[in-house]
């Protein structure tokens, strides 16, 4: 009797062992080849308002319910901040580009080894508005005047600094506020700004958010200018704008504007088969995500592949691999 109680034991222990040993955020379910999930995280998006926020909770949406046991929540956030989280671990996954990881850390995003890519979802221009009642035809007519860059720290707020310095001028030459997209769009209506400097995929609801109430012009860039500021910030393209993308604008014909990819950033050491539904999960459902998210129209597995910035997390290659992308 007593050898069986031994025996009981010791078959006991090994069964605890094996089953301490099973993966808790992972397990196999009825489908062969899936697996469902236990995350709850936060998606670090934009400032509130922006582009990025609304490209953010779209996506959220569509993660949480067609991911079994994943509930993903976005937040507003500046995407300097965001860089940093996912370096320190503090974020798993967030939304930022090429220009908030350089002005963070000063190096290359291809060689992190702390954050990975899913790919690019959207497209950011810049876009100048000023009241259509306004004298201002060029930005050297905006010195001494107030002016929204975005919120500081924002990739919004990194690229019309460089612009500002680029074009020979400092923030002291201006009277800048630094507001979110949503809240300088209500000041220029109000008349507490007399141009708003909006960084965001078209067509932008910071923009539309302005037009419902006020006429307003754009304030292009010179095209030689473009040319020297894209040499000397080469993660920041030239590209042509639609007149629909920037309706009650005052523009008949595409122009030429500066723009950036957004990117949809994880830690990389994230779960490599959360990073595969997600990037599955993702470019599979692109059509619900442009229905809530007009500006998520770069949003495809093609794009990602070609005009990531950071490495694509072993997870998304998976993914692309699968569809014969890589």
């Amino acid at each position: 009797m007593k050898r069986f109680f031994s025996l009981l034991v010791v078959f006991m222990t090994i069964l605890a062992m094996v089953t301490a040993c099973g993966t808790p955020t992972a397990t196999s379910n009825e489908k062969p080849g899936e697996a469902t999930f236990d995350y709850n995280i936060t998606l670090y998006t934009g400032s509130m308002g922006g582009s990025y926020y609304t490209i953010g909770t779209a996506m959220s949406e569509i993660f949480s319910s067609k991911i079994d046991g994943t509930t993903i929540s976005a937040a507003s956030a500046a995407t300097q901040d965001n860089i940093g989280m996912l370096i320190g671990g503090e974020a798993q996954m967030a939304m930022a580009g090429a220009p908030d990881y350089m002005e963070v850390t000063g190096g290359n995003p291809m060689d992190s080894t702390d954050i990975c890519s899913v790919g690019v979802f959207n497209q950011l221009a810049s876009v100048i508005i000023v009241p259509e009642k306004s004298n201002y035809q060029s930005l050297e007519d905006l010195l001494g005047k107030k002016i929204g860059l975005g919120v500081a720290g924002s990739g919004q707020c990194i690229f019309n600094l460089a612009l500002i310095e680029a074009l020979g001028y400092t923030v002291d030459d201006f009277r800048v506020e630094y507001l979110s997209q949503g809240d300088a769009s209500t000041a220029l209506v109000e008349g507490k700004l007399d141009a708003c400097f909006v960084f965001a995929s078209l067509p932008a609801s910071a923009i539309t958010q302005i037009t419902a109430s006020e006429k307003v012009r754009i304030i292009q860039l010179d095209d030689e200018f473009m040319e020297s500021f894209s040499s000397q910030y080469p993660y920041y393209k030239i590209a042509s704008v639609e007149p629909s993308m920037v309706p009650d604008c005052g523009i008949s014909s595409p122009y030429n504007t500066l723009t950036q990819y957004g990117e949809l950033l994880v830690n990389a050491d994230l779960e490599e088969d959360f990073v595969y539904t997600v990037a599955k999960t993702l470019y599979e459902n692109y059509d619900e995500l442009i229905n809530s998210a007009p500006g998520a129209s770069v949003c495809t597995a093609e794009n990602s592949v070609s005009y990531s910035s950071f490495n694509l997390h072993p997870g998304a290659q998976r993914y692309f691999k699968e569809i014969d992308l890589l």
